[in-house]
This record gives structure tokens, sequence and C-alpha cells, in this order.
């Protein structure tokens, strides 16, 4: 197996390969995962670091559609360069190979990390690649599809009343609770308190019965790590 570090001008092979591979695409990856694809020999094998988005993003559908039985490896790296603003995973792949699943892994401490072995038959049914997942987690997002439910069919969905210049640390009307109030197993303290009259001008913003209540949930790009988590509350 080789490994090539190359230096290119950007733009020009891009403009060459989009008219040769992906005529009015904007995809350097599409391009060059198809003209590597068309070099390797019979079960010949090949790996490429190209954004996360190629497991779900609709400009990649081709591709993947593609490269679906060849497919042996998909690894979740999260962001790897500081100057690359997207995240990325290993895609590999052997030519001809017709598996009917592929190993999922994650990037570790600069360690791959296989987690998993997913059934391609996945694709169909998610629409589009699971990576970065176990065995277990899919058992749990299958459950979760037999459901047939989503939370928008028994629930309404509101946000909080945007009332943060009205706040005040003086006891008043109403009780203000803001996301970092709301914790998995409890209110802890108050933001503060807030007259009658400017809440009335939104009715969504009171907390009513049998609701649950959802801090925001915020992805770092910059230092993406596997701490996002959904904390509510039930009321």
């Amino acid at each position: 197996m080789y490994y090539f570090i190359v230096n290119i001008d950007r733009m020009q092979v891009q403009k060459y390969l989009n008219s040769i591979y992906i005529s009015g695409g904007s995809e350097t990856a599409i391009s060059f995962i198809k003209l590597s694809h068309s070099l390797l020999s019979e079960k010949g094998m090949l790996g490429f670091i190209i954004p996360k988005s190629f497991s779900y993003a609709s400009n990649y559908k081709a591709i993947r559609e593609f490269v679906f039985d060849d497919i042996t490896q998909i690894i979740d790296c999260k962001k790897v360069w500081k100057e690359v603003k997207l995240e990325q995973v290993i895609l590999h792949f052997i030519k001809n190979n017709q598996l009917e699943s592929y190993k999922s892994g994650i990037l570790e401490d600069e360690q791959i990390k296989i987690i998993g072995e997913i059934d391609k038959n996945t694709f169909h049914e998610f629409g589009f690649f699971l990576n970065g997942i176990s065995g277990q987690e899919l058992k749990i997002a299958k459950k979760m599809i037999l459901c047939q439910k989503v939370l928008n069919d028994i629930a309404v969905n509101s946000r909080g009343g945007i009332f943060q210049k009205f706040i005040t640390k003086d006891q008043s009307d109403f009780k203000v609770l803001g996301g970092a109030e709301i914790q998995r197993y409890g209110i802890v303290g108050l933001k503060g308190y807030i007259r009658k009259e400017i809440v009335e001008k939104d009715d969504k913003s009171r907390i009513k019965d049998n609701s649950v209540l959802v801090q925001n949930i915020v992805a770092h790009i910059e230092k993406p790590i596997d701490h996002i988590k959904i904390t509510s509350y039930c009321t």
C-alpha cells in the first residue's frame, strides 16, 4: 500500500476533473474518488480523508451510490485540522468488493478505533451512511424508527421568551428560568424575576403543565468532542 501527499493548484485541478467526472459540479473529493476508482485494479484498496458531509449531503448522493458496494470502512474523524472548518471522515473502499456491511470507527487520541459493524441496508433505512456509532446505538435508532412516531406528533414545540433585558434580581411577579437552570435531575436555581405585564405579551414563554424543558443544544465546531447531550427536565 502506498501513501502520497500532493500539493496541487486546487482550482486548476478541480476545473479539469469536474469537466471529466462531474460536469457542473464543485466537489473535488467526488472527482478524485471517481478518478481513483477508475485507476484501481480489481480488488484494489483506497482511502480518502474527505468532508463528513459525504455521509449525508445531497451533493454527494451520486458518489455515495457509486461506491456503495465497495465501502469497507467509514471512520468519523471529527475536526482534524484547525485551518479546515468542516469535520472529516476517512472513507475506505475496495474496488468491486460487494460487501454487505462496513466497519464504523472513530478517531480517538490519534488512533483509529473500530466500534461497530454496520449493515449497508441501513443506508436505505436512514437515507445516509451511518458513521461513528456502535452496534448498540444502531439498535436504539432502529427501535425509534419502528415506533413510527416523532416528538412533533405528540407535542407542540415552542421557544421561551427573549426577555433578557427585563429580568431583574428583585423579586417580582414571575420567576424566570434560563438554560443553565434546567438540568437532567431538576431545576437548579433561578435566572431572576420578571413583571407580569412583560410576560403577558408572549404567552408561549409561560411553562405549562406536562411540559419538557430542554436546553438549547449547540455544536462546537472549533473543538467538536462527544459532549453534546440532551439536557431536559419534565414538569
